[in-house]
């Protein structure tokens, strides 16, 4: 003798809020949706970025990271599942900053000559969100600060150097083209005296 339940797997739910391709600067995000048709669901899958949650609610209140994320839902009683809510909606949390401005190089000026090997570069923010940093590039090697300022000891020659900025939406373009410095040996002369 075959004994049933007389269910049906419940159909698939509607996912109500926050809509596909949200973006908000909001961390916090509660997550709904609704039965579908079909049998009563006994709870929910939730799955976020590819983890499953089960609840019985039709909300779930997430805190989640900055970035774009994926979810989705499904329902359950004890015939089975429903499927997967297709495709999987989205949503995207943002700093709500912009990106910072490229930097105004300042000194020493593109083509300075000095003889002084110890050279501060100067520079300022540029438009855009404030920097929460800088990159500055001399010839070819990156160093970080949160300076407008950077003091480096020079060997004799021609240096190329540059400045870009960054902050928690991402980076600038780097200041261009690179400015040029060229550090030359002191040299000292001495008067001739004929006697």
């Amino acid at each position: 003798i075959e004994v049933t339940t007389g269910l049906t797997a419940p159909g698939m739910p509607t996912l109500l809020s926050p809509p596909s391709g949200t973006v908000t600067t909001t961390q916090a995000i509660t997550f709904a949706w609704q039965a579908g048709t079909g049998d009563p669901p006994e709870g929910y899958n939730l799955q976020v970025d590819g983890a499953t949650f089960t609840t019985t609610a039709t909300v779930s209140p997430t805190l989640l990271p900055v970035g774009v994320h994926t979810w989705t839902v499904r329902a359950f009683n004890a015939a089975g599942y429903s499927n997967w809510v297709t495709p999987a909606w989205t949503i995207e949390i943002t700093t709500g900053l912009a990106m910072p401005g490229v930097p105004v190089l300042l000194s020493p000026p593109s083509g300075a000559v000095t003889t002084t090997q110890a050279i501060t570069f100067t520079w300022q923010a540029g438009a855009g969100d404030l920097p929460e940093g800088y990159n500055l590039q001399l010839d070819g090697a990156t160093f970080t600060t949160t300076n407008t300022s950077s003091l480096t000891l020079l060997p004799l020659g021609v240096h190329t150097w540059t400045v870009r900025a960054f902050n928690a939406a991402g980076y600038s373009a780097w200041a261009g083209p690179a400015w040029t410095v060229e550090v030359k040996r002191y040299y000292l002369y001495l008067p001739i005296v004929f006697k």
